[in-house]
């Protein structure tokens, strides 16, 4: 029974709407014009036999024009968009209505006088705010003019009822049609406003988060200008100085060739530092995202791996990975290798000469997790609850390579997008970083050594 009756209250909201129009479709005047139409017309309708009934054959034929007028109104309003049109039609018809029933349902004494507050009711909620003042203003000069004639001139207005009888259940169907008209229209005017109110509050909350959103946005875009104008500035300056020595001062080859290979790694630093600025910024600016697929671990970081340890060895730090050769995993492949990079990057820059680096991959429970540790310095407590966030901040390596921290960022960003996880776990006597992604395929544990 619950079930059936639900299903008939949703169908019945569903073909009111399409009677009423819907709010993205129509204005909420028009779609209270449209409601009071139809309500009209029923009411009309259901009037038109009872005052057949009880005698009142000029309201009879009164009733019978105004449901021909007021379907004319709706269907141009409703279905031909002439919203304007038909409420100035409107308001007319509805005082041309309240003198003609006032003069033929017996003035005060019949039911006349309580129809001009509830087509006063009717006119305000479906004409524009901007004649209210006016239908107030005719309103209450017809109904005041009436009462006048209808006093200063006795007999102007012929008994209408038959007998008092018939006056009775004229009243009572009158007030009763009034009083159930005005509730169900401030019913539905309520609910109206209900809805308009929690349209507004859902806009305004899109607007806070959207403004929210642009807040971070300028703030993010602030930092990365910072960033920009002092951590690149630095280095490039320090390049400057080195290439301005070399040129105007006379070297012996040992240190020529010291200051040549000081000048490799700054060049190397800059260019590592300044490729995750264009990165980030660019991903900041058009949005980026995953091109997912199944691929092979081993196939996809060897080539870059190898070109790790050449730059490991370069500073005398031992860089081995094990990688299956059957081991995949769902991701972007370039997204993969910039995440991969940067964490060795990282590593070799805060391990000690003589140090080792390590980068293996295990898979359990559909998660493949790729660990990239070393024996470097471990992470100052006091960046470890900022070190995936944009700061102001710059960081030496153990040979005084530069960093800003932005490549740790452009990590977490990369892993979520390809629905993993960045962690790690560090000490005085070294880092692991953690990369968590989607297994995909038949992955052993088996070794693949270089």
């Amino acid at each position: 029974m619950s079930f059936t009756l639900k299903a008939f209250i949703h169908k019945w909201e569903a073909r009111w709407l399409q009677l009423v129009g819907a709010p993205a479709e129509f204005k909420i005047e028009t779609r209270s014009f449209h409601a009071i139409s139809v309500l009209s017309l029923l009411i009309l309708v259901i009037l038109l036999p009872f005052n057949i009934w009880i005698g009142l054959f000029e309201i009879s034929l009164l009733v019978a024009v105004l449901i021909v007028l007021q379907a004319v109104l709706y269907y141009l309003s409703r279905f031909r968009g002439l919203y304007l049109f038909s409420a100035i039609c409107y308001v007319p018809s509805v005082y041309t209505t309240l003198i003609i029933t006032f003069y033929y349902n017996a003035g005060s004494y019949g039911a006349a006088v309580p129809l001009f507050f509830l087509t006063f009711m009717l006119l305000i909620a479906i004409t524009p705010r901007k004649l209210h003042w006016l239908i107030t203003i005719v309103h209450m000069l017809i109904a005041i003019s009436l009462l006048t004639l209808e006093k200063l001139i006795p007999g102007w207005i012929a008994p209408a009822y038959r007998n008092e009888n018939d006056r009775f259940i004229d009243l009572v169907s009158t007030y009763i049609v009034t009083i159930s008209f005005i509730y169900f229209t401030i019913r539905y005017l309520w609910s109206n406003y209900a809805r308009e109110h929690a349209l507004a509050a859902q806009r305004l909350s899109a607007i806070e988060k959207q403004n929210k959103e642009l807040e971070t946005i300028n703030h993010e875009k602030n930092k990365l200008f910072s960033i920009i104008s002092h951590d690149l500035r630095s280095p490039i300056n320090s390049l400057q100085s080195y290439l301005e020595l070399l040129s105007v001062q006379a070297l012996n080859p040992e240190e020529r060739a010291h200051f040549e290979h000081v000048l490799l790694n700054m060049t190397k630093n800059t260019s590592d530092m300044l490729y995750n600025l264009l990165t980030w910024s660019n991903n900041q600016m058009e949005g980026v995202s995953a091109e997912l697929k199944e691929i092979s671990l081993a196939g996809t970081l060897a080539g870059m791996l190898e070109v790790e340890q050449a730059i490991a060895q370069k500073k005398e730090i031992t860089l081995t990975y094990t990688l299956d050769p059957a081991r995949k995993v769902t991701a972007d492949p370039d997204m993969l290798q910039v995440v991969v990079r940067n964490l060795v990057n990282n590593a070799i820059k805060f391990t000690h000469p003589g140090g080792s680096i390590s980068v293996s991959a295990a898979t359990r429970d559909r998660t493949c997790t790729i660990s990239v540790s070393d024996t470097g310095v471990g992470i100052d407590p006091a960046k470890q609850a900022d070190l995936f966030q944009l700061k102001n901040r710059q960081s030496f390596g153990t040979n005084n390579e530069r960093g800003v921290g932005l490549g740790l960022l452009l990590c977490k960003e990369f892993v979520e997008l390809q629905h993993g996880r960045l962690w790690f776990e560090t000490s005085p006597a070294g880092t692991t970083f953690y990369v968590s992604l989607p297994a995909a395929g038949g992955a052993s544990d088996g070794a693949g050594s270089s």
